[in-house]
Formats: structure tokens, sequence, C-alpha cells
């Protein structure tokens, strides 16, 4: 019996999400284990930082919780962007086969990082909630699943973008990471809150979407959260303008990555 093209893209997402499994975590007897450490090394060497300069909590909140929150959604956004920018380079050989399509790569790589943002995510909270005996409330629970699922929608978005342009003009992979992702991590709420920073600098800062997001986190997750002029409506644009610009550079270059 015949499958359906649905049918076929989804087995060779599902392989292509296998081989990325073994060969990014296979060789290293601790590469699972350090995926869901990393944001945990983050929040402790911060948290020591900030404890070192006198800082114990933003508006009530503790500062490892309010780190915890923040880097999670960030390092998301960075590593799975990070990995669809060579996507496409490093399975161009598996093209040969017509069953592959440049999207594939990208949308198991994109299915990983979901994964390891999930885990990761449980993991904090629940070492925050058990060992260190804080109250993990959440305050808003529909507007931290809205939040998070723009955060994916945007995440897609660039990531596919990212991938087409990783594709075509190979020197993206060496600039993105020094020019836009090592900023954001100090521009998008993931330190310091945006309140802490004078006001006449905000309407700059809040053109990145991520610091809405990383600042909406925060607003759902704790009661009293004190926060800038962030806007769930900026957010939800942003990631549908990320996305709709992805599936037309992709649609528009697929042919041209592919005989590359």
């Amino acid at each position: 019996m015949s499958r359906s093209p649905f049918e076929i893209q989804k087995a060779v997402v599902f392989a292509l999400f296998v081989r990325e499994l073994k060969t990014r975590f296979g060789k290293y007897r601790l590469g699972y284990v350090w995926a869901l450490l990393e944001p945990m090394a983050h929040v402790i060497v911060l948290s020591a930082i900030w404890s070192a300069m006198g800082r114990s909590e933003f508006s009530g909140i503790p500062v490892a919780l309010f780190l915890a929150t923040g880097i999670v959604p960030f390092l998301f956004f960075q590593k799975t962007a990070g990995q669809c920018m060579n996507a496409i380079e490093s399975n161009r050989g598996l093209f040969n086969y017509r069953q592959v399509r440049p999207v594939d790569p990208v949308l198991a790589r994109i299915i990983l990082e979901s994964i390891v943002y999930f885990a990761s995510y449980l993991m904090l909270i629940f070492v925050a909630g058990w060992f260190l005996d804080y109250d993990i409330g959440v305050h808003n629970l529909l507007g931290l699943i809205v939040v998070n699922a723009l955060l994916y929608l945007l995440t897609f978005g660039v990531g596919l973008t990212f991938s087409v342009y990783g594709a075509l003009y190979p020197e993206m992979m060496k600039l993105v990471p020094i020019f836009i992702f090592r900023p954001m991590y100090f521009m998008s709420g993931v330190i310091f809150p945006l309140i802490v920073i004078p006001t006449e600098y905000h309407h700059w800062l809040l053109w990145n979407p991520l610091l809405h997001i990383v600042e909406l986190n925060h607003l759902f997750f704790f009661r009293g959260f004190e926060s800038g002029e962030v806007n769930l409506l900026f957010v939800t644009l942003f990631a549908l303008v990320s996305t709709t610009f992805g599936l037309l550079s992709y649609r528009a270059n697929w042919v041209r990555m592919v005989a590359t």
C-alpha cells in the first residue's frame, strides 16, 4: 500500500531526528546530561555573581528563580536558531534521496531542541521547588502556555529563515553568533529585568521580541513581578511575520539550495 506524502515526510523527519540524536549526544557519555545541565550551570554562575554584588531578588523574586525562568527560553531560541543555520549544509548528501527535502533536517532539529527545552525547564523548576524550597506556583498558566507557543512559532520562523540563508551564504554561520546571539544574551531580560534599565533606553530594547517573551514569561509565572511595557500582540505579530518570511524564503530558494 502506497503511503501519503505526509506519512513519507513524517517518517523522514523521524529518521533524521534519531540520526541527529545519535550524532549530537551518542558519542559523549554525558551528552544527554550536559544538555539538561547547561541551563543550570548558567543559573549557578549568574546567581553567584549577583550574590557577590549583594542582589538576592528582583521584584520580590529570588534571583535563582528569576534566572531559571529566563535563561531556558533564551537558550532554546539561541540553540535552535543556531542549529537550524547549518542544518541544510550538514545534511546536503541526503538530498540525493528524493524523499528528503531541505526542510526535513530543520524540523528534526527544532523537535530535538524542543524536547531538550521542555525537559530542562521541568528539571530546573523541580530543583527549585524540591531542593531549594522555592514557591513555584504558576500565576497565570494559560498566559504561560500562550507565550511559550509564540516562542516556538518565532523560533521556527527565525530558524527556517537562518537555515535558508545559512545554506546560501555560509559566512552567516560566523557572523550571526557574534553580532546577534551574543548581544541578545545581555539585552533579552535574561540576566536582569527591564525595570532596572533607565526608561529612556526602553524604546530601543523593546524592538527585541525575545525581551518581550522573557519578561512575559516572568509576568505570567510570578504574581507581582514588575516589568516595562512588554506587549503580547507585538510578539504575536513578530512571530507571524518571521514565520511567513521563513516559509516564503524557503519556497523561493529550496531548488537552489538542493542544486548548490
